[in-house]
């Protein structure tokens, strides 16, 4: 890809007096990462990026209808999720952000002042901007957040009546010395529940973990999401419909739909080790597996031209739209049934998952196992 190096002056007034300025790469087709700024610092979205792409602490958006590396980019209020993490240190806070051609004080580009003091929507808040960085700092990437957010942004954008559950302080975030793990709790008018992990432990391993679980009035699978990354090379990415039941007119009617999907992918996909699990319990045929020594350099993961975040977005994209459509069943055995086949789910799961003893292993025995119980299976028996 075509980079060209654009210099733009970056103005963040904090306190009334510090400046930051900082030259970005500005990609022909891209966002703009920017990364080195401080907490209070601003970022820029690349004028032909997404709406929905933000990076960390973002909150600027590209003048309406600038297609060139020279336009003007409007401020449009305070960091976003700052005002929900973090205490503002003053009520003024001002940025500007100019070409170096057009001037060298604040005020040659157009700007707008805003002193947000909280989020009137917290899902606005997309949860690779409230990480803002690996724990080991902004030089390592956070592998799996265009993929954790773009599901975030999916689920705001197609799930009647979102909301964000409250958690325990220690499940929102636990730290350790060379790891962390963010966990977030959403459900919805016809989500009964739906989880998001990231750990992030560096260079030395992350993933990215969500599964949804239906409203039980709706015999839906489960959309289970998997995204690992093992030291410096090893790649490990599963994404499935996760079926309640391997009854053929259950299978049929429910994964199908995948099969042109899985088509596009099929010849980079594997099959699971029965070490930890079995295929033929809770996984379709359509199970993407998919492994890679290339680490963060695959091309498979890279967005938006890789084939693994392609076949990504058109598995969230179909069972949204599964969800969205699905016809309901009031009876009460039925509703029953349907909880009883997720808890058994998650029972399976409790026993068999290994990021359980990656858990023990960063934040000891005690915490992994109500951290089991409370958050990750709390349909299981312990």
């Amino acid at each position: 890809m075509l980079t060209t190096t654009v210099s733009f002056r970056v103005w963040c007034l904090r306190d009334e007096f510090a400046i930051d300025v900082l030259e970005i790469v500005a990609s022909a087709s891209s966002l703009v990462w920017v990364s080195g700024l401080s907490a209070m610092a601003c970022c820029v979205l690349h004028p032909r990026a997404p709406k929905h792409w933000v990076t960390p602490m973002c909150s600027l958006d590209p003048v309406k209808g600038n297609q060139t590396t020279r336009g003007k980019f409007m401020f449009i209020g305070r960091p976003l999720c700052m005002a929900s993490t973090r205490p503002a240190r003053t009520a003024s806070f001002r940025a500007s952000i100019v070409s170096a051609e057009e001037g060298d004080a604040p005020g040659a580009a157009s700007t707008s002042s805003s002193s947000m003091d909280q989020i009137s929507d917290p899902l606005q808040c997309l949860p690779g901007a409230q990480m803002g960085h690996s724990i080991q700092g902004s030089d390592v990437k956070l592998l799996y957040g265009e993929y954790m957010d773009h599901f975030w942004a999916k689920l705001r954008g197609n799930v009647p009546g979102l909301r964000i559950m409250d958690l325990l302080p220690e499940y929102q975030v636990q730290e350790a010395s060379k790891a962390r793990v963010h966990n977030w709790l959403l459900c919805g008018d016809r989500v009964r529940r739906v989880r998001f992990t990231y750990f992030d432990g560096g260079a030395a391993g992350q993933a990215f973990n969500s599964l949804l679980y239906p409203d039980p009035r709706y015999d839906l699978p489960l959309l289970g999401i998997d995204l690992l990354s093992f030291g410096s090379n090893k790649i490990l990415c599963v994404v499935d419909f996760q079926p309640l039941v391997q009854d053929p007119e259950y299978l049929e009617r429910h994964t199908s739909v995948l099969s042109p999907i899985y088509e596009k992918i099929r010849d980079k996909c594997g099959h699971m080790s029965s070490k930890f699990f079995d295929e033929t319990q809770f996984f379709s045929k359509y199970l993407i597996f998919y492994r890679s020594s290339l680490g963060a350099k695959e091309p498979t993961l890279q967005v938006p031209t890789g084939k693994l975040w392609e076949v990504y977005l058109e598995y969230v994209d179909v069972y949204l739209k599964a969800l969205s459509e699905a016809q309901s069943n009031e009876n009460p055995d039925a509703i029953a049934y349907v909880k009883s086949r997720q808890d058994a789910y998650d029972q399976y799961n409790a026993e068999r998952d290994p990021a359980i003893k990656l858990f023990n292993t960063y934040f000891g025995v005690e915490w992994s196992e109500r951290f089991t119980k409370d958050f990750l299976f709390p349909g299981a028996t312990l």
